[in-house]
């Protein structure tokens, strides 16, 4: 618990998206406080927007990304 407790304190600046589902809650264990939920695709606009620091979303998201 106390090293949850330190994850948590560690990462609360950060701004992390996630889908609401279940298989997705390892993922981001120790840091509920700081989730934005939204749909994969939503998730994959506001990292490119800059609206968040990390999120989980579809390896399809790099491929498909445009070049800058």
């Amino acid at each position: 618990m106390q090293r949850e407790s330190n994850l948590e304190q560690s990462l609360a600046p950060f701004r992390v998206g996630r889908v609401r589902y279940l298989n997705a809650v390892p993922l981001t264990r120790g840091v509920e406080g700081e989730i934005i939920f939204a749909t994969p695709s939503k998730l994959a606009q506001m990292l490119e927007r800059d609206e968040l620091d990390a999120a989980l979303v579809s390896v399809t998201e790099v491929l498909l990304k445009k070049p800058v």
